[in-house]
């Protein structure tokens, strides 16, 4: 589950440089559901974890 997370987000802010590098708002919006992506995986995870003693 973390690797999928860090993908998610390492993938988000690869796409969000490269829209800003090229100007492309479509990029932008990509990245903003990458990274989107990556929070809702991560809050998945908290939920299923038990919480640490």
């Amino acid at each position: 589950m973390t690797a999928l997370r860090h993908g998610l987000a390492l993938a988000g802010f690869a796409v969000a440089a490269a829209g800003v590098a090229l100007e492309s708002t479509r990029l932008g919006w990509g990245a903003i559901a990458l990274l989107a992506a990556s929070l809702i995986v991560r809050l998945l995870g908290r939920h299923r974890d038990p919480p640490a003693p």
